[in-house]
């Protein structure tokens, strides 16, 4: 774990990357169950509170994540 951690970081020339599970959904959407739904950002009250709206529907959700899936693109894009 400890090689495929340091091969990620030199990777990305020591930036940190945030969310990984973000970027393989990204990569490949097969990963990830969606909901398309409305997301919304207070910027008044509890700045940055992000809540579901039904107002509308401006965002793909993710509800469930392949985790197996996730694993194997992540090791095979380590490993290459």
């Amino acid at each position: 774990l400890f090689k495929l951690v340091t091969k990620l970081y030199n990777a990305f020339e020591g930036r940190s990357l945030y969310d990984p599970v973000t970027v393989a959904v990204a990569i490949d959407e097969s990963l990830g169950k969606f909901i398309r739904t409305g997301i919304k950002v207070d910027t008044k009250e509890e700045v940055g509170k992000t809540t579901i709206s039904k107002e509308r529907s401006n965002v793909l959700y993710c509800t469930e994540i392949d985790k197996n899936g996730f694993f194997e693109l992540f090791t095979d894009y380590m490993n290459n």
